[in-house]
């Protein structure tokens, strides 16, 4: 039977095989540039007013795409990984990852889908294929942040030209006569395009929105999102009563649901157990682990663990360790 290859270290999110998300959002953002560019811009009543917008829109953009770049393109992963083992300094202090077979610092993660320890570990976003951490956090708000004026200058643009259109007409007819390159089109595919980029970037105006309030909050508390989610199960699933001090480090469902979705326990199947109860014991037969499985593995890997590892970890993250102190 052939052996498994080892799944390989993605060391940034250029590397192949890239994400459907991130290939969605390429084509999103280069349909949005192309359309505003020909359907919104050239719209506008004044020479001035073109300028100014145009300016301002590719400001958003060029601010977008090299936010992008460094986000993706950086290696977040703990420096120790890549560290020979004569160079790591008090190893023995520090928590251990059994995957990447070296020690890491406290606050950094292993994620599955890079597998790789990121140093002050956030979150693996999609849309870029990479891991965020401490190296290209900054970056990655400034990707939020220039999205967020990215699609508010496309709708501001576009429903100005769409009530304008609806409230004068004849204006705006003769301007689009005369450019020439929407000149041969008729005034409703206009207004439709105009439809499609409000209704592409509104909804993603909004959750990027949110997205930057959570940031901010995570921020102004000194927490990553890997941190914050752990937190929230902490106070949602336990049936202790948690300190005022904690309850305000956590936000509302309705600000947070774009990271963070409570799961429902399962309840117990008892009208199963109570219907197995009514049979002889005999037609529901023991199964005994045959003699090649090792039914204490999980009992006996449970001592090296702290009892914060065994709390579940988000998509995208797993804490393993085999010394005290261990993540």
């Amino acid at each position: 039977m052939e052996e498994e290859e080892p799944q390989k270290v993605r060391f940034n999110g250029f590397q192949r095989p890239f994400h459907p998300l991130q290939l969605l959002s390429w084509v999103v953002f280069g349909g949005d540039v192309f359309l505003f560019c020909i359907v919104g811009i050239p719209l506008l009543q004044t020479a001035g007013a073109k300028v100014l917008v145009a300016l301002c829109y590719g400001i958003a953009v060029s601010t977008l795409v090299l936010g992008a770049i460094r986000a993706t393109a950086a290696d977040a992963s703990d420096p120790h990984i890549r560290q020979q083992e004569h160079q790591l300094q008090d190893k023995e202090t520090l928590p251990y990852c059994t995957t990447c077979n070296s020690p890491i610092f406290a606050r950094s993660k292993h994620c599955r889908e890079c597998n790789k320890c990121v140093q002050v570990f956030d979150h693996h976003c999609m849309w870029l294929n990479n891991c965020i951490g401490d190296v290209n956090y900054r970056a990655f708000a400034v990707c939020i942040a220039a999205v967020a004026a990215f699609t508010g200058i496309m709708l501001d643009i576009s429903i100005y030209v769409l009530v304008e259109c609806l409230t004068n007409e004849d204006d705006f007819v003769k301007r689009l006569v005369d450019n020439p390159i929407l000149g041969g089109l008729p005034k409703d595919a206009v207004l439709g395009l105009l439809g499609l980029l409000i209704c592409i970037n509104l909804p993603l105006f909004f959750l990027d929105g949110q997205l930057i309030i959570l940031h901010c909050f995570l921020t102004w508390q000194d927490l990553t999102t890997y941190e914050y989610i752990m937190e929230k199960k902490t106070t949602e699933f336990s049936g202790e009563e948690h300190p005022k001090a904690i309850k305000k480090r956590v936000l509302p469902r309705c600000l947070d649901w774009i990271v963070y979705r409570k799961r429902k326990k399962k309840k117990p199947k008892n009208d199963k157990i109570e219907e197995m109860s009514q049979y002889p014991s005999e037609q529901y037969p023991t199964v005994v682990p045959s003699a090649d499985v090792d039914v204490t593995s999980e009992t006996s890997s449970s001592k090296h663990h702290r009892p914060d590892d065994q709390t579940p970890t988000p998509p995208g993250a797993t804490s393993d360790s085999r010394r005290p102190g261990g993540v």
